[in-house]
């Protein structure tokens, strides 16, 4: 027990046994409770301050940026090409549900996967009504070959 004297004599001089000891005022932990809640009221405001400054960055950015642009819309002419294509796509899924099966590729498929590709490349541009119409055209041409060609080997067949 002596040692334990000494080590605390050594850590904390025997001055501190001399202060006068004293009774606390008898509000002194209402004070420290309030004083507490106040500062976690800060906190909490500090925090909801980050919060709205982050929300508000985020709807300047929805204002301030760029907005991408509509598509275009297809004038009547244009839009019955692509009604006339969707038909025909169709009739010609009705007829060969697996064209590249038989014999390879049926005759005219290259040249509509080139007027795709054009179509495409058209529509990536932002290409208007006036290149679009008979890229449209000729890719209904090129179905319907495809279908009379595939009409005429079933025909074929048949005899």
């Amino acid at each position: 027990m002596s040692d334990l004297r000494f080590a605390t004599d050594r850590l904390f001089p025997p001055v501190l046994d001399g202060l006068p000891e004293f009774t606390p005022d008898a509000a002194l932990w209402s004070r420290i409770e309030s004083a507490r809640r106040q500062q976690l009221g800060r906190r909490r405001w500090t925090r909801a301050g980050g919060s709205l400054a982050a929300a508000a960055v985020f709807a300047a950015a929805l204002v301030v940026l760029p907005r991408p642009t509509p598509a275009p819309v297809a004038s009547d002419a244009l839009a019955g090409r692509l009604q006339q294509s969707q038909a025909l796509e169709q009739e010609w899924s009705r007829l060969d549900p697996q064209p590249a099966l038989a014999a390879g590729m049926p005759p005219g498929s290259v040249s509509l996967r080139r007027i795709d590709a054009a179509l495409q490349a058209a529509y990536d541009r932002g290409a208007g009504d006036e290149e679009l119409a008979p890229l449209w055209e000729a890719r209904n041409q090129a179905l319907r070959v495809l279908i009379e060609n595939r009409r005429d080997a079933v025909v074929t067949v048949r005899i």
